[in-house]
């Protein structure tokens, strides 16, 4: 991925690399032209001073030209590696099966807030080491132009200096890494905590305590920011010894400069540029060292959003649609208790199933086991005779099957949008024929909808509709018709479900005896 996205933005990547390098040489050259301006002072008949004060200023705007320059161009690779980012995270949502979604949908949302963000400051760090590093090269080669004898001297104390605030990292990195990983999961567990309180609005709401929503919301809060504070005291503690530090070796690189200075090992005329030098190299180097910290403690969110490739077991995906579903003695359960045993059930092409059961006897595991929702069951469900349910592609079972039950989801937008699931070229002619068929004239298809504005038995139509308009070859219908009127539903079973060219598993806790004697076989758990 990575190298894919930089072949495609080679020119930019190149130019943003090349206004880094520019700035820094027009830096350092402006440092360096010190010297001169220096030296006017002890000769000041020299005619060159004007030539010099030109470079200086041209040397000044150069700077100031490259700066814009990279700000510009790296706002432009941000915005689209935010992108790149937001379309691996949802290609990795749409790869996950059941289960693995719903045990990380939380965690999802932390993805694109919190976990995102510091991703998003490796794009600054990268260019940032860039940035070191041709700070360096710069920096070097013109303190070996200023003094090519004595000029190790700066580096020596450099070294020294680099390595006394590298042990102070080594010490406080690890640490900091743990506790930015500790406020990553608590941020995702505050997500949904809060998620949960919003999910359960209207409990509270018809027992008038809608304060105590805002009130556990606020709680979480404070909970997060009691989890914020001593991270944050301790990164400021760590950061002030590491300023102590940086501004105490600078003091000696500083005094050291002066005295070489003062015992002529330096000309004078250099003496500003070297301190210059002196100071830009540790800050550089210690630049380095921190961003190198800072890389390791984004590496964590990197882990979260981009886990480790395991071994891609191959699944397969069939050209024929499903005709068969065959269970042998199959067995599931939660914990070590078994809701379905030894279940041996043949599903057949364009057949009707009746399921009804009382509930908790495994009407809605059955569904999701023959869905391919769950597969750490025991025994066999073959396909076609052949293969078996596991071993088949999830988007190619998810392309057969069609579920719906009486959750009754509806996206905030028009009919249309809720029926066809934000199709961009919907079917009008489908839909006017769906609406007639359901004798829902009530929908206007460009009419905006939500939860609050329908009723239970308007969501169960709009979902049924959804249904009828993406034609699949199966029909698990589970509980879906149950907060439709009486005669209405007997009528969509009879004229909708029964009689179309499919397989139908109807699941139903009672249907009607002049219905019941419509479907093929009567299932009992």
């Amino acid at each position: 991925m990575v190298f894919s996205f930089f072949k495609a933005n080679f020119l930019r990547i190149f130019f943003i690399f090349f206004t880094l390098l520019a700035f820094e040489v027009s830096k350092a050259s402006y440092i360096f032209l010190y010297k001169y301006i220096t030296e006017f002072f002890f000769k000041p008949n020299d005619k060159n001073i004007y030539f010099v004060v030109a470079l200086l200023v041209a040397a000044l705007l150069l700077i100031f030209v490259f700066q814009i320059c990279y700000d510009f161009q790296h706002k432009w690779l941000e915005t689209r590696v935010f992108i790149l980012i937001a379309n691996k995270i949802s290609n990795r949502i749409y790869n996950l099966n059941y289960v693995d979604l719903k045990s990380t949908k939380i965690g999802i949302v932390s993805w694109f807030n919190y976990d995102i963000e510091k991703i998003m400051s490796l794009l600054s760090m990268f260019f940032s080491f860039a940035r070191i590093v041709f700070a360096l090269f710069t920096t070097t080669i013109a303190i070996i132009l200023l003094s090519k004898y004595w000029g190790w001297i700066v580096f020596l104390n450099v070294l020294f200096s680099g390595f006394i605030i590298y042990l102070t990292q080594k010490k406080y990195g690890p640490q900091f890494q743990e506790k930015h990983k500790t406020l990553s999961d608590a941020s995702q567990n505050i997500t949904k905590n809060n998620l949960d309180i919003l999910n359960n609005f209207k409990l509270f709401y018809f027992h008038s305590k809608t304060k105590k929503i805002s009130g556990k919301i606020l709680k979480n809060f404070k909970i997060f920011t009691e989890k914020q504070i001593p991270v944050y005291k301790w990164s400021l503690k760590s950061s002030s010894i590491s300023t102590a530090l940086v501004y105490l070796f600078n003091s000696i690189g500083f005094i050291l400069i002066l005295l070489l200075t003062v015992f002529k090992f330096y000309e004078i005329s250099i003496f500003i540029p070297l301190t210059n030098y002196s100071i830009s190299l540790l800050q550089n180097s210690i630049n380095f060292l921190s961003n190198l910290m800072q890389y390791w403690i984004v590496k964590s969110s990197i882990v979260k959003i981009f886990p480790s490739q395991k071994t891609k077991i191959e699944k397969i995906n069939l050209l024929k649609p499903i005709e068969k579903i065959q269970f042998q003695n199959v067995s599931f359960g939660y914990d070590e208790n078994l809701v379905i045993k030894n279940l041996n059930l043949m599903i057949e092409n364009n057949k009707k199933y009746a399921l009804m059961s009382k509930s908790g006897s495994g009407k809605s595991t059955l569904v999701k086991l023959m869905s391919g929702i769950y597969d750490n069951y025991q025994g066999n469900i073959i396909i076609n005779e052949k293969y078996q349910l596991k071993d088949l592609d999830f988007n190619y079972i998810r392309s057969q099957m069609a579920i719906i039950d009486n959750q009754n989801i509806i996206f905030p937008g028009n009919i249309v949008e809720n029926i066809t699931l934000f199709s961009k070229n919907p079917d009008f002619a489908k839909l006017n024929q769906i609406i007639s068929e359901l004798q829902a004239n009530w929908m206007i298809l460009e009419q905006k909808v939500d939860s609050s504005t329908l009723s239970e038995g308007q969501k169960q139509l709009i979902v049924l509709a959804r249904l009828l308009y993406h034609e699949m070859k199966i029909w698990i219908v589970d509980e879906a018709l149950d907060n439709i009127q009486k005669d209405l539903s007997s009528l969509f079973l009879q004229k909708l479900i029964i009689k179309r060219n499919i397989t139908l598993i109807y699941v139903s806790h009672h249907i009607e005896k002049e219905n019941l004697d419509q479907f093929d076989k009567l299932i009992s758990l």
